[in-house]
């Protein structure tokens, strides 16, 4: 019905109006669900990998707290007490750096373990992403083992290189996941170009021609006029007739 396609704005509304162009549509909405839905799985990546990054930065924190109590402990004149105070929170700082790795986590992922993760952005086997970010514990950064010792002044100078070569490489951890965000977010935008492509094509499909509904509206007026005038110049003709036979 032309009425109909011209308030609604749809060119079809079942298979009897036009099955091949109903099934294009449905590709294509489909396929527009499928996009839109990786770009969604693509944006918890990102959220994850933000994450990630801002656990790694608050080890990167405690590796420079540790590190001033390395170079303090390494002046060779405090007291044992003072030694052991350093010791205590140097401890105490290598155990939080572990609790952070473990305890970071996104939507059931801990992405600061180590593990490689992978994620579907589509329903396609070739668009899944491979994410692998390198654990930041303790052992992981090689933290002798889980203990930083500065208790002597010769034990702290040695852990000062410990304690730079663990920042170097939760630097380049960090490097890792900021070039991972840069592909999610190269990701998202070539999904959205394509979402954007698949709707409008798909509106295509679907909206009415609004000229064309409108000349068969009109004909289909003109017609249905016509055959009411016809009908009643019938019965006036029937109405004469019997006016004669009378």
């Amino acid at each position: 019905n032309p009425l109909d396609r011209l308030s609604n704005g749809r060119s079809f509304y079942s298979r009897a109006d036009d099955a091949a162009g109903l099934a294009v549509l449905s590709k294509l909405e489909a396929a527009l669900s499928e996009k839109e839905q990786a770009i969604r799985n693509a944006a918890d990546v990102q959220g994850l990998l933000h994450t990630a990054d801002a656990g790694a930065a608050e080890v990167s924190n405690i590796l420079k707290r540790m590190r001033e109590l390395a170079i303090q402990a390494a002046k060779g004149i405090k007291s044992i007490a003072e030694r052991e105070a350093l010791q205590n929170e140097a401890d105490q700082l290598t155990a939080e750096i572990s609790r952070i790795a473990d305890s970071t986590s996104f939507n059931g992922n801990a992405p600061l373990s180590g593990s490689e993760m992978d994620f579907k952005v589509s329903a396609s086997a070739d668009e899944q992403i491979k994410i692998t970010v390198d654990g930041v514990n303790a052992s992981d950064l090689q933290l002798d083992r889980g203990r930083i010792s500065i208790d002597t002044s010769q034990a702290a100078q040695k852990a000062v290189g410990v304690i730079d070569a663990a920042s170097q490489k939760l630097n380049s951890i960090r490097s890792d996941i900021g070039a991972n965000l840069d592909r999610i977010s190269s990701s998202i935008d070539h999904l959205s170009e394509v979402a954007k492509n698949k709707k409008i094509a798909a509106g295509r499909a679907s909206d009415a021609d609004v000229e064309n509904e409108r000349i068969r509206l009109t004909k289909s007026q003109m017609l249905q006029k016509s055959s009411i005038a016809m009908l009643a110049q019938g019965n006036a003709s029937k109405r004469v007739m019997l006016q004669f036979i009378s």
